[in-house]
């Protein structure tokens, strides 16, 4: 249950967290080409 509010209350940062992973990730990538 804590979780779920938590996630709830950090929606916004979470979408910036998941924003700045698939950044990462397609850096990764990039680099392997």
């Amino acid at each position: 249950m804590t979780n779920i509010s938590f996630i709830k209350v950090n929606k916004k940062e979470n979408i910036i967290l998941l924003s700045l992973l698939k950044a990462d990730i397609i850096t990764m990538v990039v680099a392997f080409y």
